[in-house]
């Protein structure tokens, strides 16, 4: 199982290259605000996040297509780990463990955010 999460989680090297890439070549001209609260791809893209209330920033920045890549691609290895486990059985277990863990972070920073604000 180690092994599986560890194959999925490379996934999540694409956001910092994307953003990386995107401040040296595309935005050159950028304030400290804007690179914290830049995630490609991302819900928060949809709005400014200076008109926002800070416990949204977070959320917004976690509900993006790369967590949900990181989803279906851990589901596929896990059927590929466990040949009794179907895709929409692994999907439902990825969703369990892995969205209830996500949902209860998400959560627990909005926490912090809206004390230390």
């Amino acid at each position: 199982m180690f092994n599986v999460t560890v194959k999925a989680e490379f996934i999540f090297l694409a956001p910092p290259f994307i953003k990386l890439v995107w401040f040296l070549f595309v935005q050159t001209s950028y304030t400290l605000q804007e690179f914290q609260y830049f995630y490609p791809l991302s819900a928060l893209n949809i709005f400014q996040a200076n008109t926002l209330e800070p416990w949204l920033i977070y959320p917004l920045q976690v509900l993006n297509i790369f967590e949900i890549i990181y989803w279906v691609v851990l589901a596929y290895l896990l059927t590929k780990e466990l040949p009794e486990l179907d895709m929409n059985r692994s999907m439902t277990v990825v969703m369990a463990s892995y969205g209830t863990g996500l949902v209860i972070w998400v959560a627990f920073v909005m926490f912090l955010t809206l004390t230390y604000t």
